[in-house]
This record gives structure tokens, sequence and C-alpha cells, in this order.
């Protein structure tokens, strides 16, 4: 009978212990330590993704019919220098086509847009920290 109490008692201390880890991880994961996520916006022919919270990287993509083109640009603020610097890129193809830009090492994100075209349509997206996402046919 003695060992059979020793064993309970043992099996709740586990549990209360287990309980304590768990709690402590899900608010680690939830309130100190949110995860990597993206925030993807798409309209008509194109979408730009800014990742969330940790801004480190931007994709833009466009699919329709045809030569689709697209063109990334990002401004990015140093958090060691204090500086702002902006980078670009682009890609062509058929159907579909996607770029991708880092911010770089100690940066983030401040804005990014993208243009998106195919042979009858002309798109612009932007993001900003402060705005959110736009876009814009011309």
């Amino acid at each position: 009978m003695g060992a059979a109490r020793k064993k309970g008692a043992m099996m709740k201390v586990v549990k209360r212990f287990l309980t304590c880890i768990l709690s402590l991880a899900i608010i680690f994961n939830v309130l100190v330590l949110p995860a990597a996520t993206v925030n993807a916006y798409t309209a008509g022919i194109g979408s730009l993704t800014v990742q969330d919270f940790y801004r480190t990287y931007a994709n833009a993509s466009t699919t329709s019919s045809g030569t689709v083109y697209v063109i990334l640009s990002i401004n990015t603020y140093n958090t060691v220098t204090k500086t702002y610097q902006g980078s670009g890129t682009g890609n062509s193809g058929v159907a579909y086509t996607s770029v991708y830009l880092p911010a770089g090492t100690d940066c983030i994100i401040m804005d990014a847009s993208s243009f998106h075209s195919d042979p009858y349509t002309l798109l612009k997206i932007t993001w900003d920290v402060y705005g959110g996402y736009f876009h814009y046919y011309y």
C-alpha cells in the first residue's frame, strides 16, 4: 500500500512539473517569441509578401498568361549603423515569375513596392510598416 501511495504522489509531482513547463512554453511562444510568419497580399495578377514581425525578407510574384514581369524594391533600416538603404531586383517569365529580396544583416524592411505586368495589365502593390498594403492599377 505504501509503494502505491508513493507512486501516486510522484505522478502528481511529474504532472505538475510538466504542466508548468507547458505553460511556460505557451507563454514564451505567444507573448515573448512570436513565430516568424508571412503576410501575403494578392491583387489581380500580382502578389507581394513581407515577412511579419522580423521583416527580414520580401517576395513578389506575377501570374498570368503570356510574358509576365515583376520588379521588387525594398527600403531597409540598419539597426546597428542607424542608416537607411534600398535595393531592388526584377525578373520576367512565361505565365509565372517571382523575385526574392533579403533585408540584409542587422536590417529590417521599412517599406516595399512591386510592379507586376502582363500584356494587358500594369499593377503596383506597396507595403509600409505604418499603413500596410495598397494596390494601384495603371
